[in-house]
């Protein structure tokens, strides 16, 4: 490893959280030794390490302090040796979770503490009592019940010399702190104590006079750790890594700025096994080509504005904040971007941008064109406000707004920002015209005007119109290649002022509008969006189109008018209420050109606030014919987030044009109903991508489907023969030997006509007092009555269960076949775990993919899960997994509460 890091500029001085090895065990397990420590009258036991083990970590660690002058941090993993709801199967685990205490937890906590400075003091040839944590699993101070118990943590760790915690943002989302930002607070006994307003969390920043020893220091931003990550053996972030600018992108705006710096936090699990460097094979995450490739790109970018990159350690950043927080000139004093590489970082927004990409490079192919950055184009706006205010603009009225804008130092809105990442991110420059209406001042025309796209600006209030002719004017003095690209209409109120030379006959037409409100566009705002219909896409605020729109049920209420009118809506872009920017698509678009319009892409972070899935239509997909769209998107809901893991951080990745059979066919142990097909015109199926837990999943989605599997036959129909019987009664063999040798009740979900309770009912290996089937479909649940069998009309996406069955009563639930047909697969096995008793067993199939994995991804067939979501289950949903097998097609896993 000091090798590695040594060769790369990137990572010759890094913060090392060590998490230190002390063997633990029971006092059962062989008598307490002279160099063995454990708390009085306690049964858990700490090995002393062998004079052996101590010289290899002394030879290996050392050098990386005196020699490579790393700084030396401490990370703690006590999940297997402190209570918590995962119950580990592990001797020390199973005795902990049954016996100990919350006292018993927090003085083995402090025993640990002690042994791991002694041991590192020792490693590193130097007191250690000065030192950042990272806890184990993100769970500090008892944040995640499935991990740590332990709610007076922080003050545990600051008795040991412990300043403050680098966790976050964490691996599991719902541990992050609600401030977003580095604070501290007071190191109460709480659970999530750092939320608690108890512990008076308060943000850090100049002056703020809140770094003080009394108070326990967090590491936070917006940035999620998604893109904090450097760790390439994760197939998401392999995948994500070879999209540098992206992820550039995301850490210079939704990064931490403080003071006159920019503050990246990145994090990488050097040591972990799979990279095999005890082999030799590997490489530790820095010395990737991949990630070189990332912090190459940063510095490119950095390079260009002008902006000085520099790598911190932990206590480098905390001096830093210290003297911020004093009140003291910077110790950094240049602007700068400062990266802490060892440690944490989301998606796009538009906090802090520095710097975008766009789509086709065509904002540095001019020569008079430099490349731009969001702050520098703000920077020239704020000077050319002032010098208009104090030349021409004097003889006008004061404008407020402008004035205002001003005051703040923010020409452009945090909206305007997120415009134009998402245009960016969207549309070619080279191929995309921008329609303005209603631009102000002109100042997000120029910004997409420097970032390489042609702009067409209209302006109906005359002095408005003057300032914004005079700023365009300005700037196409000062790069002659916006002579033609920047351009204002005439005065006049659109839509009676419409120049047919707004529209490019051989561009995508794109319009905006940000901020329209007058007694003017209240009244004519239909007419000014049926004009707008000549766009091929328009991107609208909901709350400031025509009149002001502050309640959400009147921002629906125009969202309907455009939907059934002139539009289709596409995608949410930006929420920050009330503001409420859309992306539409004409409906007309096709009778005016056969030009390729971009489909929907992941939208921005900074997009929040209420899930409109249920509204979203399907998603066009270009081109068009001269006989109309050659291809159509199946499905009519859009997901905004993934159906497994509910992350947001969803991407695309096919668009399959499949086609129905009139018969399925048997390929690959399974029966297919679509296969993929090259014919046009085609429909396509959508599937993406989940950043978080590397799911696939079919979106758009069919939104009425559930509704026709309520009126089915079809199995009552087809279970008719003794071969159909026979494949039930093979399945049921792959999990009877699971189902516990005393159990009496057994639930099947989604159970279909009840054919494993028929098969089980037949066998009569049980003792059954109930066998319940749970099923949508009435004539199912029709059929199995008759039978004899108790049967259920359920929905496991939203009915109660606990009207049906009472909490741990159940000894075993079967859910075969159904965890890909549900809405919220992992939703539904907590709620069927919540009947199941202590000990019961719940087995399960879900669709999968892998090397391995022989069966072609299908539409019939709409969510498939990884090992990551496999490895993942015991963490979020509190049990443990018993059995895991595989076929071509599927994962075959019992799961035991």
């Amino acid at each position: 490893m000091a090798e590695m890091a040594r060769s790369n500029r990137y990572a010759r001085r890094l913060s090392l959280f060590y998490n230190v090895f002390i063997p633990y065990r029971l006092d059962s397990d062989g008598p307490i030794g002279p160099a063995d420590s454990h708390v009085p009258g306690d049964r858990v036991v700490f090995n002393g390490r062998s004079e052996r083990h101590e010289k290899r970590t002394r030879d290996t660690i050392r050098p990386l302090i005196e020699a490579d002058n790393h700084e030396m941090h401490l990370h703690v993993h006590h999940e297997f040796w402190t209570r918590n709801t995962s119950h580990f199967d592990h001797p020390v685990s199973r005795w902990v979770n049954a016996c100990s205490t919350s006292e018993a937890d927090g003085q083995r906590l402090d025993l640990l503490f002690k042994l791991s400075k002694e041991a590192i003091a020792r490693e590193i040839g130097r007191p250690f009592e000065h030192w950042a944590f990272i806890h184990g699993n993100w769970a500090l101070n008892a944040s995640d019940p499935l991990i740590c118990h332990v709610s007076d943590e922080m003050s545990i760790i600051m008795r040991h010399g412990g300043f403050g915690d680098f966790s976050f943002p964490a691996g599991r989302g719902y541990c992050d702190p609600k401030l977003e930002r580095p604070f501290t607070c007071k190191p109460i006994d709480q659970v999530r104590a750092y939320d608690d307003p108890r512990s008076d969390p308060r943000p850090v920043d100049a002056r703020s006079r809140v770094m003080n020893p009394s108070r326990f220091f967090i590491w936070n931003s917006p940035i999620k750790a998604t893109h904090s990550s450097l760790d390439y053996y994760s197939a998401a972030n392999r995948t994500l890594f070879k999209t540098p600018e992206r992820i550039v992108e995301t850490w210079l705006s939704k990064s931490v700025c403080l003071g006159k710096n920019l503050f990246i936090k990145t994090h990488a699990h050097s040591m972990k096994s799979d990279y095999q460097l005890a082999q030799g094979d590997g490489c530790i995450p820095h010395c990737h080509p991949d990630i070189i490739a990332i912090f190459d790109c940063l510095a490119r970018a950095c390079d260009r504005a002008r902006i000085e990159l520099k790598f911190l350690t932990v206590n480098e950043v905390m001096q830093h904040l210290h003297v911020l927080d004093s009140g003291q000139p910077e110790v950094l004093s240049a602007a700068r971007v400062v990266t802490a590489p060892p440690l944490e970082v989301d998606g796009p927004s538009a906090r802090h941008p520095e710097a975008l990409k766009v789509a086709d490079g065509a904002a540095s192919s001019e020569a008079a064109l430099p490349p731009t950055s969001l702050h520098a184009v703000s920077v020239e706006l704020a000077a050319m406000h002032r010098a208009w205010m104090k030349g021409e603009g004097a003889h006008f009225p004061v404008d407020d707004l402008y004035r205002t804008k001003l005051s703040a130092h923010a020409p452009l809105e945090p909206y305007e920002f997120a415009v134009a990442a998402a245009i960016c991110e969207r549309y070619p420059a080279s191929a995309t015209r921008i329609v303005e209406i209603g631009s102000g001042w002109g100042g997000l025309a120029i910004l997409l005007a420097r970032l390489g796209f042609e702009v067409f600006a209209f302006e109906g209030n005359i002095r408005r119109h003057t300032a914004c002719q005079w700023h365009f004017d300005q700037q196409r003095q000062r790069y002659p290649a916006l002579q033609e690209s920047l351009v204002l209409a005439p005065a006049g109120l659109f839509p009676a002022t419409f120049p047919s030379t707004a529209l490019a006959e051989d561009k995508i037409n794109v319009g905006i509008c940000t901020n329209i409100t007058s007694s003017y566009s209240a009244e004519n705002y239909r007419a000014i969006a049926h004009a707008a219909a000549s766009f091929d896409e328009l991107i609208l605020d909901l709350a400031r189109f025509g009149e002001a729109r502050n309640d959400q049920s009147d921002r629906d209420s125009l969202f309907e008018v455009l939907r059934t009118t002139d539009f289709r809506p596409v995608e949410q872009l930006y929420f920050s209420a009330p503001y409420e920017y859309w992306r539409f698509r004409s409906r007309a678009v096709g009778t005016r050109s056969a030009l390729p319009v971009p489909v929907a892409a992941e939208p921005p972070d900074a997009v929040v606030g209420a899930n409109r899935s249920d509204r979203i239509p399907t998603v066009q997909f270009g081109p068009i014919g001269s006989g109309g769209r050659l291809f159509s998107m199946a499905g009519d809901q859009q997901l905004t987030t993934c159906p497994v893991c509910n992350s947001k951080h969803i991407e695309p990745l096919w668009r399959m044009p499949a086609t129905t059979l009139p018969e399925p066919i048997q390929v690959f142990g399974g029966y297919f109903d679509q296969i993929p097909t090259l014919q046009v015109p085609a429909t396509l199926y959508g599937f993406d991508f989940c950043n978080g837990c590397e799911s696939i999943f079919l979106n758009p989605v069919p939104s009425r489907q559930k509704e026709g599997y309520r009126k089915t036959d079809h199995y009552i129909r087809k279970m008719q023969t003794a071969a159909e019987w026979k494949g039930y009664e093979d399945a049921y063999d792959r999990f009877a030997r699971w189902i516990p040798a005393e159990a009496t009740v057994m639930v099947d979900a989604a159970c279909g006509v009840g054919q494993y309770l028929e098969v089980t009912r037949q066998r009569k290996t049980h003792r059954w007092r109930r066998l319940v089937g749970l099923e949508l479909a009435e004539k199912y649940v029709a059929h199995m009555r008759d039978q004899g069998l108790e049967a259920h009309v359920f929905d496991v996406d939203s009915d109660d269960i606990l009207a049906i069955l009472d909490a741990d009563s159940v000894d075993f639930i079967s859910f075969c076949e159904a965890f890909e047909h549900v809405e919220r697969p992992l939703d539904a096995l907590r709620k069927l775990l919540t009947v199941l008793r202590p000990g019961g067993r719940l087995f399960f199939t879900a669709q999968r993919y892998g090397e391995d994995v022989q069966a072609a991804v299908r539409p019939g067939e709409p969510i498939y899960i990884g090992t990551k979501v496999v490895n993942d289950l015991p963490r979020h949903l509190g049990c443990r997994i018993v059995n895991m097998t595989t076929s071509r097609m599927r994962y075959y896993i019992v799961l035991e509460k």
